[in-house]
Formats: structure tokens, C-alpha cells, sequence
């Protein structure tokens, strides 16, 4: 059901200028908008931004918007402007980064984008030249590329800038490679001809491995 309001009206305890435009579910429930004006959400901290959609998540929180101002997330200050993602919770799943920020030894500059995970802590975040490595493997990510991190901050995936051996394996630069959580490799594109657990392998195959190191998969490419 849409529905245009002709002056201001309350509806889910957020107060929605004239001339806004609402969308309900068949519940009955506001889960998607076009707003007139600045509009508060009902956290009582962000301002959507005058003529933008905004969305809404099926327990009526804040989903999606564009914030017409600067905001606290957190440790953190979200960029107005720039379409925000937010959980069921109210936190930010992804934002722009209004300030620069050092986070342990992570260095998050102003104007990247990062996502965070429901406890605040980061998901995944744009390297910086002065981010503080101390493994090869850190040092090897390419600069201004999405790191991605499993909770508690374990590597995930990232971008290599460099050819680099990882157990053993020789994966190649300006190509992807992934981990599982406990740190041991889970895939990347190998950067010559090798032989790989036993297999003779071309350089440019995708390889896979198991939680334990073993080989699970190999993709010619």
C-alpha cells in the first residue's frame, strides 16, 4: 500500500513531513519511504536526507538511508550524504567514514567505506599506507584495497600488491587470496606453473584448500 501524506504525520513513532510518500508490507508495516524533508529516525541520531528513500527493516528499525549530516557509530563517524546500511539492532552495518580514525593498528582514512559487524568491531575496511603490518602477509596487501576480517579480527581476504609465497603456495599479485579462520590459506591464484600438494599445477589456477592445508579444489583459468 502507498500512501502521500498531505502534512505532517507521526507513523511508527517517526514524525514524516507533508508530501512524503509511505510504502507498507501486507502487515501493515512502513518498510519503505521517499521523504519530503530532513527527516529524525527513531533512533534519535540520524537524519535522512530531503527527497531520498529510506528502508526499514521488518521490526520497523532504520535499514538503509542516506543521512543528511555527520554521526557517532560508535568508535567511529559515519559520512552524511553517502547511502548507510544499519542492522535490526540500530547499528551500522556500512557507512563512509567522516574523520580519520586509528582503530588498534588499522588506520581508516576519511572518505573510505567501511562495514562493520553488529558489535561494532570492523568487517572489512580500505588498507591504508599507514596501516601498522607485522606479518608478510599484511605487508603484501595491496595499499587502497577492501581488507575483509572474520569477528575478532583474523584475516579473511584481501588483495595482494605483490607476488607472495603463503605456505608454501606462490600466489600471485593484483589477485584475491582468502583464509579460513584459523589462519591457514584458503585459496589464491598461483603466480607460475608449480606442484601444489602432489599436483602439478599452470600458473593463473585458482587453487582451494581445506581447514587442515589439504588441496579441495583446483579452477583453470
Amino acid at each position: 500500500m502507498i500512501r502521500t501524506l498531505d502534512k505532517d504525520t507521526e507513523v511508527q513513532k517517526i514524525m514524516f513531513p507533508a508530501g512524503s510518500v509511505l510504502g507498507f508490507d501486507e502487515n501493515g508495516r512502513l518498510w519503505r519511504c521517499r521523504i519530503s524533508g530532513e527527516t529524525l529516525m527513531e533512533n534519535g541520531r540520524i537524519y535522512c536526507k530531503a527527497g531520498t528513500e529510506v528502508e526499514f527493516h521488518s521490526n520497523g528499525s532504520l535499514a538503509a538511508c542516506i543521512p543528511a549530516r555527520d554521526f557517532a557509530a560508535g568508535k567511529l563517524h559515519a559520512a552524511g550524504n553517502f547511502l548507510t546500511l544499519f542492522y535490526e539492532n540500530g547499528s551500522v552495518f556500512r557507512c563512509v567514514l567522516a574523520k580519520d580514525v586509528k582503530l588498534g593498528r588499522v588506520y581508516l582514512l576519511a572518505g573510505s567505506e567501511v562495514t562493520l559487524f553488529k558489535d561494532g568491531s570492523l568487517s572489512s575496511y580500505e588498507r591504508s599506507p599507514d596501516e601498522e603490518s607485522v606479518t608478510e602477509i599484511e605487508n603484501a596487501l595491496k595499499i587502497n584495497t577492501q581488507v575483509w576480517l572474520y569477528p575478532g579480527g583474523a584475516l579473511k581476504a584481501g588483495v595482494l600488491g605483490q607476488d607472495t609465497v603463503i605456505h608454501g603456495v606462490p600466489c600471485k599479485k593484483e589477485t584475491m587470496v582468502w583464509f579460513h579462520e584459523n589462519k591457514m590459506l584458503a585459496g589464491c591464484t598461483l603466480s607460475y606453473d608449480t606442484t601444489v600438494r602432489e599436483s602439478d599445477l599452470k600458473g593463473g589456477t585458482v587453487v582451494l584448500f581445506h581447514k587442515n592445508g589439504f588441496l579441495r579444489n583446483k579452477l583453470s583459468v
